[in-house]
Order: structure tokens, then sequence, then C-alpha cells
């Protein structure tokens, strides 16, 4: 009966020293603990191998498992960044949107040709976006600035210059001067927009500068490199 009883309690403190919780890390390294807390980004544990020593800290993007003594398991599955990150940033390019989407390709309503045009445009740098079309009324070419273009922003303030070559009523070419001020604005997924005012010098070579104001309105798509 007394060995009986030895058997028992060295089968009892054998568990004990196996009844350790297991840390398992993204680098493929575990480590035996006595874990303390699981917060919302934190864990805190201390070394099996000494209990009353150092409380240690481990963030929990670096733990992919915690197994448990009594045979619980906790698993950490790495997490993708949260949508209104990737929404404030443009889609998931996470920076600029003028240099994830620098092609576009979009409808301009009146405009450089006073009347509906298709438009190729393409950003060289964030604040420099080259610019040509064709529409009804002729074709035309030139540049937008964008200010402060290379900040991570959706929205940006532009100006720009572009001449253009209309068929006039009389059935002779005509080159314009169209001097656009707006704003655009591109979506996470790659849409733009942008509203703008102008001024438009009719034939500024052969009579004299009278501009008339004018309006402009730009719509389309951008693809990423």
């Amino acid at each position: 009966m007394k060995k009986f009883a030895l058997f028992i309690l060295a089968v009892c403190m054998s568990g004990s020293l196996w009844a350790q919780d297991l840390i398992f890390f993204r680098t493929g390294d575990s480590l035996e603990v006595k874990v303390l807390e699981v917060g919302v980004s934190e864990i805190r544990y201390r070394r099996w191998s000494n209990l009353q020593g150092p409380l240690y800290v481990t963030n929990k993007t670096e733990v992919k498992r915690i197994q448990y003594l009594k045979g619980e398991a906790d698993e950490f599955p790495l997490m993708p960044p949260p949508i209104e990150i990737l929404e404030s940033k443009g889609r998931n390019c996470l920076g600029n949107p003028r240099e994830y989407y620098p092609l576009g390709v979009g409808l301009y309503i009146f405009g450089p040709t006073g009347a509906v045009s298709v438009e190729l445009n393409y950003y060289v740098v964030p604040s420099f976006e080259a610019v040509i079309g064709i529409g009804f009324g002729g074709g035309y070419g030139g540049m937008r600035f964008h200010f402060l273009g290379g900040k991570e922003k959706n929205s940006s303030l532009y100006a720009g210059g572009f001449f253009n070559i209309v068929r006039t009523e009389w059935g002779f070419a005509q080159a314009n001067l169209y001097a656009p001020l707006g704003v655009e604005f591109i979506s996470r997924n790659g849409f733009y927009f942008a509203p703008e005012a102008a001024l438009l010098l009719i034939n500024p070579l052969r009579t004299p500068i009278s501009p008339a104001p004018f309006l402009g309105f730009r719509g389309g798509i951008r693809f990423s490199n």
C-alpha cells in the first residue's frame, strides 16, 4: 500500500513538472512558459524554467499559437490592414494614388474642344500630368500641374495649359489656348472625376487676346503600373 501511494505521488509530481504552456513563434521557435495574460495586442508570460524571474511581453503578431497545459490552444492568424487605411491611401497601394494609377483614360465634357472629347493622360511624376485628346470639335495637347501632387491624398488642385486645333464653321483650322483650374478626385478603385473653370483664348496668334470664361468636366478610370 505504501509503494502504491509513492507511485501515485511520483506520477502527480511528474505531471506537474511537464504541465507548462508552450508558445510557438512565427520564426519557428517555441518556448516553455507560464502565460499570465493575453491582451489585445500583447502576451505576458514568465519562463517555465524561472517562474520567479522577470516578466516578458511579446507582440501578438510575433506569435502563431499558444498550447495551454490543459490541452486548449489559441491561434493567432495574421490580419490584413484595416479597410480604412486602404480607403484613405488609395485601394491597396498604401501610397500616392497618382503614383499607383499613373495612366488615365476618360471623357472630357466641354473643355478644350468645346464638345465631348476622349482623353489620354499620364502622370510623368505625381505633380506633372501630360495630356492628349481628340473630340468632335478637334484635338488638343498639353499638361496639368498638380499642386501638392506628391502628397498621399486622393484629391489635388491643378492648373494647366492646352493648345487645341478646332475646325471652324468656315472649314479651316484654328488654334486656341485653354487654361483650366480645377480639382481632381481619385477613388481607391482608380475612378477619377474633376470639375474645372477655365479661360479660353480664341486664336491668340492671329487676333487680339480676348479671354472667355469656360467650364469643363472630366471623368474616367486610371490604371496601375
